[in-house]
């Protein structure tokens, strides 16, 4: 049987919401999870401005990015650097990208699915 919850947010809370229900997975501190979520906004929000994934990675990890990101999160720039230098142990960012796997992929809806299947062993 399948239990389906449709959840209405703004691109921006996605993010975070993602990053919270694969916590388990992901093992993102809250910092963390804050910091690569607003991230992930802006690559989203960057996508129609590049052709190239390339300069568009260029462009949210560019300085003023991070300016925004801490001043929205109201950090200062030794943590935020720190925060990404966590990011960088866990493999959630690499060479300034964030890999496939931390990205969720919207349809052409603006939706995205999230499903866990649980086999019970036993």
């Amino acid at each position: 049987m399948n239990k389906v919850v449709n959840i209405k947010v703004p691109l921006r809370v996605a993010f975070n919401n993602y990053l919270l229900l694969t916590r388990p997975f992901n093992k993102l501190t809250d910092r963390e999870a804050s910091v690569l979520a607003l991230l992930l906004y802006y690559n989203e929000t960057y996508k129609p401005n590049f052709k190239l994934d390339k300069d568009r990675w260029d462009k949210v990890f560019h300085y003023d990015t991070k300016l925004k990101i801490r001043e929205e999160l109201g950090i200062e720039d030794y943590t935020l650097q720190n925060v990404l230098t966590g990011l960088r142990k866990k493999k959630a960012v690499i060479n300034n990208v964030i890999p496939q796997h931390f990205i969720p992929e919207f349809d052409d809806q603006g939706r995205f699915r999230l499903i866990y299947n649980f086999q019970i062993d036993g």
